[in-house]
C-alpha cells in the first residue's frame, strides 16, 4: 500500500521507529538527519545504491530524497534508482519534510571560484540569492554528500560550497552568505519479499 505523509514527527517515529532504515551518511546529511528523526537504527552508507541494494539484500526499509541527483562517478538521479530496483523493491510511502536549512557559504580571504556542491544543488547556483555571492567565473567542484562540500571549503580546495547551514558553521573559517529553506518528498523502500512475506 502507498501513501503520501506529512503528519507529525511523533506520527513518522511510531511508523517506522521500530525498523532499521538504510540512507546516506556520514552524519550530518539531510538524510540521515530525517531518518534518526524516524527511528533509533539508522545505518548509514556511502551511497543511496548500498542502502537500496541493502534493503534488497534483506534489510528494513531505505530513505531516500526524491530530488537526488548522482555524482560524476554515479549519474544515477532517484529516478534512475527507482526504476532499476522497482522489481525488487516498493516504494511503500513519501514523506514531505523540509531539509535542513542550507546555505552557500565562502572560505574567508577566498580568491578563486571554485565552488563545491552535491550535484542536487547545482540549480540553487542561479538563484539570485545564492548567484549574487559568486564570482562570474565559476568552476563547480561536484561531491557525494554536502557535508563533504563543506568540507572541501574549509581545508582550502574550494573557496565556495553549498551545504546544511548547521555544518557550516561548525567551521570558523566559512561565512554563510546566504541561506535557503525547502521542503523535500522522501521516498521509503523495502523488499517486496518483505511486504509479501517471502
Amino acid at each position: 500500500m502507498f501513501q503520501v505523509l506529512q503528519p507529525s514527527l511523533l506520527a513518522l517515529r511510531r511508523q517506522f521507529g521500530k525498523c532499521r532504515i538504510a540512507t546516506l551518511g556520514p552524519v550530518g546529511t539531510d538524510a540521515e538527519h530525517l531518518a534518526a528523526k524516524l527511528s533509533e537504527q539508522v545505518l548509514l552508507f556511502e551511497s543511496f545504491r548500498q542502502a537500496l541494494n541493502w534493503v534488497r539484500d534483506g534489510g528494513d526499509k531505505a530513505l531516500i530524497p526524491c530530488g537526488y541527483t548522482g555524482t560524476e562517478v554515479d549519474r544515477s538521479s532517484w529516478v534512475d534508482l527507482h526504476f532499476e530496483m522497482c522489481l525488487e523493491l516498493d516504494c511503500v510511502a513519501v514523506i514531505l519534510h523540509p531539509i535542513q536549512p542550507l546555505a552557500i557559504a565562502r572560505r574567508e580571504n577566498a580568491s578563486g571560484g571554485k565552488v563545491a556542491i552535491q550535484p542536487a544543488t547545482r540549480a540553487c547556483l542561479s538563484l539570485p540569492r545564492f548567484r549574487d555571492h559568486l564570482p562570474a567565473s565559476i568552476q563547480v567542484v561536484e561531491v557525494d554528500n554536502k557535508p563533504k562540500a563543506v568540507e572541501l571549503a574549509s581545508v582550502g580546495e574550494c573557496d565556495y560550497c553549498i551545504g546544511s547551514t548547521s555544518r557550516i558553521r561548525q567551521y570558523k573559517n566559512l561565512v554563510v552568505l546566504a541561506e535557503l529553506q525547502t521542503t523535500m518528498a522522501w521516498a521509503v523502500y523495502q523488499s517486496r519479499k518483505h511486504e509479501h512475506g517471502a
